[in-house]
């Protein structure tokens, strides 16, 4: 929030100014008044049938400030409102603190102020005011208060800026002094603003109790500058919505009690296109007969696929073409497997053919149970058997080739009840 001077309001004390005794009692006007007579933004006082209160945006962001234009005066008023020197008008808004308000200084010729908006105001529209002594000044019990009222939107949005009355101000080239800084800035970035060569005891504020310094308009849309360009270069935002090309920068400040422009040609670049995230492969539900294989970041051309490959690279399942969308992602689609042997394996994504990119790997276990040999194996050992039988053969004929009989062979003997 800005350093500003408070001004507390004492009812009693705007009734007795009112009084015809006090004014009576009084030994003249003062050339300031003291604080305990001074309005509260709280009290009813009457519109004013002189001037114009015009802000600079009817819709702003809660946390951004308000440009206020006071003009259309036939009798600037003359009466110090404040409590030091110049102080004109009071800036009310609901969210000041009841009772308080904020002294203005402004000039006849330019009558611009700062209001800020806290950050967190909700949202909707609010009345803001500013309160003063109508006409020229008089004395204390003949002074009359008046009002000048409008009306703003709060929104938590960032808000467009718009050209508005702030940047239509008159005022003449600045007869000395340079404009520095920064010629380009990309959208929604800032400049490198400073001003040289103005001399040692140049005044170029406002306000000195709002420090509204200066202001900086791009092509007729306000930026509230808040340092003091003259003591060293600041940082000034562009506005929110400008568009890339090229803009007119005029900075107005106040040179020796005159509003003066200085002018320079500045660049806005569109903001870089972020990098393209990397292309990613995602699989889901992977069994033993199907994986689904999904994806994202696959603009472009060629054809696509899925797949499911090995560690070595090779395909084992698919592939399947897909087509991804317009945001260059995969739709899950299924790849169907057939009995794979345990071990681990990766979706993939195939652009003409060739592997482009894989997903994290995962493992299958148990999809084809241990089998009988089969085949080859099965005429090994049955060759084997034949051998062996052949062998029996052999032994039994040399017995009988002996005169012997073959040697039976003898199973267990089984006994009945009485065997012995």
């Amino acid at each position: 929030m800005r350093p500003v001077r408070r001004i507390a309001s004492v009812l009693v004390g705007v009734a007795a100014l009112a009084s015809p005794a006090a004014a009576a009692a009084a030994p003249g006007p003062p050339a300031v008044l003291p604080a305990a007579v001074q309005p509260a933004c709280a009290t009813d006082v009457p519109v004013a049938i002189d001037g114009t209160l015009t802000l600079d945006a009817d819709v702003v962001q809660a946390g951004t400030p308000i440009l206020g234009v006071l003009s259309d005066f036939a009798q600037w008023p003359a009466g110090l409102i404040g409590g030091g020197s110049g102080e004109t008008f009071l800036s009310c808004a609901p969210w000041l603190p009841l009772g308080d308000a904020e002294a203005l200084v402004t000039t006849a010729d330019v009558g611009l102020f700062l209001l800020d908006v806290p950050a967190g105001t909700p949202p909707g529209t609010y009345a803001v005011s500013v309160v003063f002594f109508e006409g020229p000044e008089a004395p204390p019990g003949e002074r009359t208060f008046a009002r000048l009222s409008a009306s703003v939107t709060v929104t938590s949005e960032p808000v467009d800026a718009v050209a508005g009355p702030a940047c239509a101000l008159p005022g003449a080239p600045a007869p000395r002094g340079s404009l520095t800084g920064d010629d380009a800035a990309v959208v929604g970035g800032a400049l490198t603003v400073g001003l040289t060569d103005l001399g040692d005891a140049a005044r170029i504020y406002f306000d000195e109790y709002d420090t509204l310094w200066a202001v900086a308009c791009f092509d007729g849309r306000a930026v509230p500058v808040r340092q003091d360009l003259a003591a060293a270069p600041a940082s000034v935002r562009l506005p929110v919505g400008a568009t890339p090309g090229p803009s007119t920068l005029r900075l107005g400040a106040l040179l020796d009690g005159a509003l003066v422009w200085w002018e320079r040609v500045v660049t806005v670049t569109a903001a870089p296109e972020p990098p393209p995230a990397a292309p990613t492969v995602e699989v889901s539900a992977p069994s033993c007969t199907t994986v689904s294989v999904a994806g994202s970041g696959w603009a472009g051309g060629g054809a696509v696929a899925v797949a499911v490959v090995d560690s070595r690279g090779a395909v084992v399942a698919g592939p399947v073409s897909v087509l991804p969308d317009a945001a260059g992602a995969i739709a899950p689609a299924a790849v169907a497997l057939a009995s794979p042997p345990s071990g681990t394996y990766w979706g993939a994504v195939l652009v003409d053919g060739v592997e482009r990119a894989r997903s994290v790997g995962f493992a299958l276990r148990g999809c084809r149970p241990e089998l009988p040999a089969t085949g080859p194996d099965v005429g090994l050992a049955g060759a084997a058997l034949a051998l062996g039988l052949l062998g029996l053969a052999c032994v039994a004929w040399a017995q009988v080739a002996g005169g012997r009989r073959p040697t039976p062979v003898r199973g267990p003997r089984l006994r009945g009840p009485g065997a012995r």
